[in-house]
């Protein structure tokens, strides 16, 4: 019997298959949160001076999840952002956001607190009504990121998910 040996391109193609999202908190700095999303893993990330509740959560290629990304201090420059992204497919770049590799599809962004809170009280409603907003179709999701962009109130968008 043989043992099978992995070689370093097999290994490299592995890591390749998954978009990682890195969240974590560091206090009066920055904070990244996982909204929602079914990572295949999630594994507990090396701990660094100041950072709690380190995690790494492993994406398939096109799955729909959602961040939080949240200066909390003087390092960084006041920003709050809400985003529901798409994971990259094997071998795309996707747009780079901080704490994901290798970057992913922005469907949906809020890039102010007032269009953050108008975004998290839709993604509220949406699982209010019991949909699973990992299986809505991304061109949907733009949809979405027009009204929040417009600073309109997304109520029908839900309507429209439920098929009123």
């Amino acid at each position: 019997m043989t043992a099978s040996k992995c070689s370093n391109n097999d290994v490299q193609r592995e890591k390749r298959l998954y978009t990682l999202v890195s969240t974590f908190e560091k206090k009066n700095s920055l904070s990244i949160k996982l909204l929602f999303g079914r990572p295949e893993i999630t594994r507990s990330a090396t701990n660094s001076m100041g950072v709690t509740n380190a995690l790494e959560h492993l994406f398939l290629p096109k799955q729909i999840f959602g961040i939080e990304l949240e200066s909390k201090g003087k390092e960084y420059q006041k920003f709050h952002y809400a985003l529901i992204l798409q994971s990259c497919g094997e071998g795309e770049q996707g747009t780079l956001i901080p704490g994901i590799n290798p970057g992913a599809h922005v469907l949906v962004q809020a890039k102010t607190h007032a269009t953050s809170k108008k975004l998290f009280e839709t993604i509220n409603n949406i699982s209010r009504y019991g949909l699973d907003l990992t299986l809505i179709e991304p061109e949907k999701l733009y949809k979405l990121n027009d009204l929040v962009s417009l600073n309109m109130k997304p109520s029908f968008f839900i309507g429209e998910l439920l098929g009123y």
